[in-house]
């Protein structure tokens, strides 16, 4: 009787693994519930080096606008990356009426609707500017309305099967299993002996001089293009500045009002930028004499800051950081609606 009662809870275990491998928005939303903790709640740095020095719970930020506040004729539309992600940003962030956002990896089609001003913002970090800039951006395709129904597809048999068996699967059990603080104790004990004996850690971070920070090893290895340390040529700079400008034209005439750049620094630029010797990529677009679309810019907010304004274990920004953005766009919408 024991052992097969035994069978059938390993059975019941084993299934539910399963079920939640192939079914991570439902373990998004357990997330959300609380019934299963969020294994990036401390940050995504501390997540990958479980380095207890770095570890904070990241904190839920304010937000500016409820649902019965004045807001402007304005439909805002973002391509953006995880510092936009809906978990930190929102709708209720925003002075603008209507609120659409679209990832750096997907598409989207969209009708706009011509009886307000359309605005299309297009957010990057610092360190993805120049892979998301090599060609212009196409992320959101206007439309008609009937073309927004489109008819299904057959989806062939290996996406069928990835729909059952994601490719993320075995990351989404590892979050399941090994996601809580008992695991994460073991996790730290390992960290410490593995930095302070061997001076090994993660791959995915590096520490600046005065080890006063963790950051992104992208942002930090100067062999790669992501690096704030990477050279940065004139000829590539002109190359961006083109492809700004395609994508702007190309925007406008598919019925945007306006189209506006903001580039996210990254975190080692404003910590740890004296470690290296910095390309200035954000300066060097924001000032250039050819660049003709309008510009978002925290970099000189966010040098001259007294405040922290990125978290502690984590390459994205705090409350703090994203308000100062936040405010900024804000101010951008107020004063495109006047004109």
């Amino acid at each position: 009787m024991i052992i097969k009662t035994l069978r059938i809870l390993l059975l019941l275990f084993f299934s539910t693994l399963w079920f939640l491998g192939c079914s991570p928005d439902i373990l998004r939303q357990l997330n959300k519930a609380g019934v299963i903790p969020d294994d990036y709640r401390y940050g995504d740095l501390y997540r990958v080096s479980n380095l207890p020095e770095f570890k904070e719970r990241q904190e839920i930020c304010p937000k500016e606008f409820t649902a019965d506040a004045p807001k402007l004729p304005v439909n805002l539309y973002l391509i953006g990356d995880s510092f936009t992600d809906e978990e930190r940003i929102g709708k209720q962030d925003f002075v603008a009426q209507n609120y659409t956002r679209v990832h750096w990896a997907h598409t989207k089609k969209i009708a706009l609707d011509r009886t307000k001003k359309n605005v299309l913002i297009i957010q990057t970090v610092e360190r993805h500017f120049r892979d998301h800039f090599a060609q212009a951006v196409r992320n959101l395709e206007v439309t008609t309305p009937t073309g927004l129904a489109a008819p299904p597809k057959n989806i062939g048999f290996w996406k069928s099967f990835n729909q059952i068996f994601p490719v993320n699967t075995e990351e989404v059990l590892e979050s399941f299993l090994f996601g809580n603080d008992f695991a994460f104790q073991f996790k730290e004990i390992k960290a410490t002996l593995n930095q302070s004996i061997f001076g090994r850690t993660n791959d995915l971070v590096s520490f600046s001089k005065d080890k006063k920070y963790i950051l992104l090893n992208l942002d930090t290895d100067s062999t790669r293009i992501y690096s704030s340390f990477t050279k940065l040529y004139d000829n590539e700079v002109d190359s961006l500045i083109m492809e700004l400008d395609r994508t702007q034209k190309h925007y406008l005439a598919a019925g945007f009002d306006e189209v506006i750049l903001s580039i996210v620094p990254n975190k080692t630029t404003i910590l740890a930028q004296n470690d290296g010797e910095y390309n200035h990529l954000i300066e060097r677009i924001q000032t250039n004499k050819n660049l003709s679309i309008d510009f978002i810019g925290v970099y000189d907010a966010f040098v001259n800051s007294k405040s922290k304004l990125y978290l502690k274990g984590d390459s994205h920004w705090n409350c703090a950081g994203q308000r100062i953005w936040i405010n900024k766009v804000n101010q951008k919408l107020k004063k495109k609606s006047r004109t």
